[in-house]
């Protein structure tokens, strides 16, 4: 199996959560556009779901292909998701990331975002560089398993257990 696979896997599911997340509920990504935009420019939120549908489409592309293609647009895609937080984090942002819609508009960017998008950019770029995914098709569905579980600890770190920390740390919220 390709070096970092299970990492690349785990990016693809993410996609699929995270495009599936904006097209029911983009406010939050639209929110976090926003803020990093300036007010005057507003992205309406058929724009964000058609965003999230690319997304969706990208990701499920990837985990149902084994070819270079996908893998690359994976990569360029978590690229472009490390530049946003990179610049939301320069301008000093505090809207949320919009990463999984509306909750993840809580979720203020951060550094671990950066982290996150930078290292799974990095892993599909080392299967698209690779050639893509090699491997029986049994080897590949065990790792897409083991990707899908760690795209959900993924999720629960950037979402779930930063509004649990925001909650204890301000009780009467």
């Amino acid at each position: 199996m390709t070096a970092g696979a299970g990492v690349y896997l785990a990016a693809c599911v993410l996609l699929v959560a995270a495009g599936t997340a904006k097209m029911r509920r983009p406010a939050g990504a639209q929110a976090a556009i926003a803020a990093l935009l300036g007010p005057r420019l507003s992205v309406p939120g058929t724009a964000v779901r058609a965003g999230g549908a690319l997304e969706l489409l990208l990701g499920t592309a990837a985990l149902t292909t084994t070819s270079a293609g996908p893998a690359a647009a994976v990569a360029a895609c978590y690229a472009v998701f490390a530049l946003f937080v990179a610049s939301s984090l320069a301008r000093g942002a505090t809207a949320g990331c919009g990463c999984f819609g509306q909750a993840a508009g809580l979720v203020p960017v951060g550094r671990l975002h950066l982290l996150v998008n930078v290292v799974l950019a990095a892993a599909a770029l080392v299967v698209a560089s690779a050639g893509g995914l090699d491997g029986p098709a049994t080897e590949r569905a065990a790792v897409a398993m083991a990707a899908a579980g760690l795209a959900w600890v993924i999720y629960l770190v950037l979402v779930p257990l930063h509004l649990l920390t925001a909650a204890v740390r301000e009780p009467g919220r």
